[in-house]
């Protein structure tokens, strides 16, 4: 008697902020078809994403034992075989692994289906000549195209959010009157793209003067700036170093506004539709990782005009940029104006 096919297998173990932004694809799938079954692979940091989702089964893929190299990736085939039956195959990576696991997966004939992401469009939007700069597929889009060829509905328009999650208030301080709330993740996940500090220290010591600034971050260095921060200025808290991770996604919805450099961060707080600032460096929300939902009147550019060889990466990654100057050109005073714009 052969096993009943189940829902789909999706791999998506790459980065923080390419899980995240499957969320809203989540909510669009589950909507249009509530009786639908998926199996997700993902990455052990991301499983507080997906607390929402009691119709999901995660899979935690470990890169650094169990799952390491191509041996790892072959037994977590084997563990994912034997698992179940599916009716189909979800790349959204598109990385080597994935690329092997797929294969595996296509010889033993399953249909497979793997995110496209325009690789080509992309270089021509990052090169330093003859560039075409002009808005690229977002990365939600991207994802929703792989499910629509297997023939489901993903209507991300007018997507409703679920009820916003409730926080831990253990170290959020009483205030008499309430203030706005403001969450502020200044890092990039590579440094060279992150908004200088001082620059962003000015910002920060201006906001909590009449809002209270939550700073969220990931690294152990990251945190020893904010201890720095926090003790300096009166409303602001260090949350990274107070909260879990998942205690962390749960206040992000209940901010009034989210500060945030291109990455993860500005994603957890569009999946909630908190408004979202975000400050670019060597990258642009053309290349299509831009905060869902979001205005592109939210993005604040370096000065193309005086740099006009920008963007000149994807993911923040190039070397050799001199990312100082092009700092300069995104004054403290600008982001602060923007800023109390958004929060009207």
């Amino acid at each position: 008697m052969k096993t009943k096919k189940r829902g789909l297998l999706v791999f998506q173990f790459s980065t923080l902020a390419n899980s995240a932004m499957s969320v809203p694809i989540l909510r669009a799938l589950f909507d249009a078809q509530p009786d639908l079954e998926i199996t997700w692979v993902t990455q052990s940091d991301a499983v507080p994403l997906f607390n929402e989702f009691d119709k999901i089964k995660l899979i935690e893929v470990d890169l650094n034992g169990t799952h390491q190299g191509w041996k790892g990736m072959y037994r977590l085939f084997q563990e994912l075989r034997q698992a179940s039956r599916y009716r189909a195959i979800v790349d959204l990576q598109g990385s080597q692994t994935t690329i092997f696991l797929g294969v595996l997966f296509q010889a033993i004939g399953y249909r497979l289906v793997r995110v496209n992401w325009g690789y080509r469009e992309k270089a021509r939007l990052i090169r330093s000549k003859n560039k075409i700069l002009k808005p690229l597929t977002h990365t939600v889009f991207r994802f929703a195209a792989v499910f629509q060829k297997l023939g489901f509905t993903v209507p991300l328009e007018g997507l409703e959010i679920p009820p916003k999650p409730i926080y831990n208030q253990a170290n959020i301080p009483n205030e008499d009157p309430p203030k706005k709330w403001i969450g502020a993740a200044p890092f990039a996940t590579n440094k060279t793209n992150t908004y200088p500090l001082n620059q962003m220290q000015q910002v920060i010591a201006f906001l909590q003067q009449s809002h209270k600034v939550y700073l969220f971050g990931i690294t152990p260095e990251e945190i020893e700036q904010f201890r720095v921060w926090e003790k300096a200025y009166p409303n602001v808290v260090n949350v990274s170093e107070k909260m879990s991770f998942e205690e962390q996604l749960n206040l992000i919805p209940h901010l009034d506004l989210m500060l945030s450099m291109d990455s993860q961060f500005a994603h957890f707080a569009a999946n909630w539709k908190v408004p979202v600032l975000t400050i670019w460096g060597q990258t642009h929300p053309y290349a299509g990782f831009a905060p869902f939902g979001q205005s592109i009147a939210n993005a604040i550019l370096p000065d193309l005009k005086q740099f006009p060889s920008l963007p000149r990466s994807v993911d923040g990654n190039k070397k050799g940029v001199q990312m100082g100057a092009i700092f300069k050109s995104i004054t403290p005073k600008l982001i602060l104006e923007k800023a109390l714009k958004l929060m009207g």
